[in-house]
């Protein structure tokens, strides 16, 4: 399923000027592109507040309830013109595969690295950029297995 998000703009509302004072809450419309049973609401840079806190909420036929959970009032449209909302999935982190880290050393493989080196065109090359090829070939060569095929493994293998 694709994740959609949204921002909420205050003045579509018709919420204007209306003021949530500390604990109150207000019941918001979320648009129909979202449908997963929870949102992540965020604030906005451009808003004078930063309000509301980040947080996870759940969606009730097609709303959510926005609350002020801060100390002081809060002016919808004035302090606040929009809210970011973003689509939401639980997920059962008991069935996340956790694999632990193993660190590897890097052994410098230079027949690798000589081979990619007279790859280069040193005729349309000024000494400086082969120089600078060459470096990059050597502090970056466990990137590629010399097979030039896709991933090495060097962190992990991949199964499918």
């Amino acid at each position: 399923m694709p994740y959609s998000s949204a921002i909420l703009t205050i003045a579509n509302m018709k919420l204007n000027n209306t003021v949530l004072f500390p604990g109150q809450s207000i019941d918001v419309t979320i648009p129909a592109t979202i449908t997963t049973p929870h949102v992540i609401i965020e604030p906005r840079l451009e808003n004078k507040q930063n309000w509301p806190s980040p947080q996870v909420i759940n969606v009730t036929d097609g709303k959510i309830q926005l609350s002020n959970n801060q100390d002081k009032p809060v002016i919808l449209g004035n302090d606040v013109h929009v809210v970011s909302i973003s689509a939401c999935d639980e997920i059962d982190q008991s069935k996340i595969k956790q694999i632990p880290h193993t660190s590897t050393n890097i052994v410098t493989r230079k027949d690798h690295i000589n081979q990619v080196n007279k790859t280069i065109n040193k005729n349309v090359l000024s000494e400086t950029q082969i120089k600078n090829l060459e470096t990059t070939h050597t502090r970056f060569q466990d990137v590629f297995d010399g097979q030039m095929t896709g991933y090495n493994g060097y962190y992990d293998q991949m199964n499918n």
